[in-house]
């Protein structure tokens, strides 16, 4: 079971980089050191509390939001306009922008390997179908 507390470095390092901070910068204007906040993004230490207020308003968040367990590290998108069926098999596709350049679908079987090859069309090629 995760603890929200386990998931506190994570977010401190998620929304410091959403802010475009570099550790660095977010040490100096907390007066800590680098070494710090990188024990803090590992869980190896916390910040002390009084660091809290200061933090969250560096970060642009609420301290709940610091502490907060989050959903997927990854965001997962739920495409719309594709041309498959939503039939439950697992799809490889590559996009330049939001041009559908190649696409393999493969069963969803347990164990194998997948072994995918793509041809990246060269420049003057995009949007033609091979």
């Amino acid at each position: 079971m995760k603890r929200s507390y386990d998931q506190l470095g994570k977010n401190i390092a998620h929304y410091r980089r959403r802010a475009g901070m570099t550790q660095d910068m977010l040490a100096v204007s907390l007066g800590v050191s680098m070494q710090a906040v990188s024990k803090w993004e590992r869980n190896l230490s916390c910040p002390d509390m009084a660091f809290l207020p200061t933090l969250s308003r560096l970060l642009d968040v609420t301290i709940d939001e610091l502490f907060a367990v989050r959903e997927e590290e990854t965001e997962r998108y739920k495409l719309e306009d594709v041309p498959w069926d939503d039939d439950g098999r697992y799809r490889l596709a590559l996009f330049c922008g939001k041009e559908l350049l190649a696409g393999e679908t493969y069963p969803c079987e347990a164990g194998g390997d997948l072994v995918v090859h793509v041809r990246i069309p060269e420049d003057g090629e995009r949007g033609r179908n091979e």
